[in-house]
């Protein structure tokens, strides 16, 4: 049996922790994290935490969302909530399932390749409701498997059309320097 979150995503190959000596000394790598943060630069961290790993296994990522749905439940706002909106892709995986066990209806946008800027190497994304409507009145909670720099999170928030009203953010980890 499987006890705890850590110990799960360990099983799952999905956490790398720096080793260190007895004096404290890093013994193997630091890891980059995704993206950028609001200054362009690359964070660094000493654990690492690849959700991929854990949404290849449907009751692990059962588990993150049974333990998130619990802390929904005490938040009235979020207890209320209509929808789940999950950014895409970990956070959709993540966020169908916590709205599965809260039984709220889940949404999510899709990805839309924006057109290459000339001498960019790397894709650059929109993220666009084209699959599911979002309606005037309704309360979201939107959901991301690991909170970095919260860059797709604004933009799912800026795509969200006036009237429907964001009550609360959620992942599986947050890993970002913001709250």
């Amino acid at each position: 049996e499987w006890d705890s979150l850590w110990d799960l995503s360990i099983k799952a190959d999905a956490l790398y922790e720096c080793p260190h000596d007895a004096n404290g000394s890093r013994l193997g790598p630091l890891v980059p994290y995704a993206g950028k943060d609001s200054q362009g630069r690359n964070l660094v961290g000493e654990v690492y935490f690849n959700f991929a790993m854990i949404e290849q296994h449907v009751a692990l990522v059962a588990r993150f969302a049974e333990l998130v749905s619990l802390q929904i439940t005490v938040v009235h706002e979020l207890r209320e909530a209509n929808t789940i909106i999950g950014i895409p892709d970990g956070g959709r995986t993540f966020g169908q399932e916590v709205a599965r066990v809260t039984g709220k209806r889940f949404v999510y946008p899709s990805k839309v390749e924006r057109e290459k800027a000339p001498g960019a190497v790397k894709a650059e994304f929109d993220l666009v409701f084209k699959r599911a409507e979002l309606f005037q009145g309704e309360t979201v909670i939107v959901t991301d498997d690991v909170h970095n720099n919260f860059n797709n999170t604004d933009e799912v928030l800026r795509s969200i059309p006036h009237g429907v009203k964001v009550v609360g953010l959620c992942s599986a980890l947050n890993r970002s320097p913001r709250i």
